[in-house]
């Protein structure tokens, strides 16, 4: 499952928007679908980790320990 925090704290989980609530609930549903217990976070590098926070309590709270973070490079001018 992959989660994804925009620079203005939106999340995404796959292609769908959702809220913060939302999320525990979300992956606890996808985990029970057969999804791997582990979760791809792809955050924006400008976003503020009080963006960030509830995301990680949501996954932690959804009983899924294994996070990876997903990150870009900067471009070379």
């Amino acid at each position: 499952m992959r989660v994804v925090v925009t620079r203005d704290g939106r999340i995404f989980l796959g292609n769908a928007g959702i809220l913060p609530g939302d999320l525990q609930n979300r992956l606890q549903e996808g985990v029970r679908s057969g999804s791997e217990r582990r979760v791809y976070v792809s955050v924006d590098s400008r976003t503020r980790y009080s963006e960030l926070s509830p995301v990680l309590d949501g996954i932690r709270q959804a009983g899924i320990a294994k996070i990876t973070f997903i990150t870009q490079g900067r471009p070379h001018s």
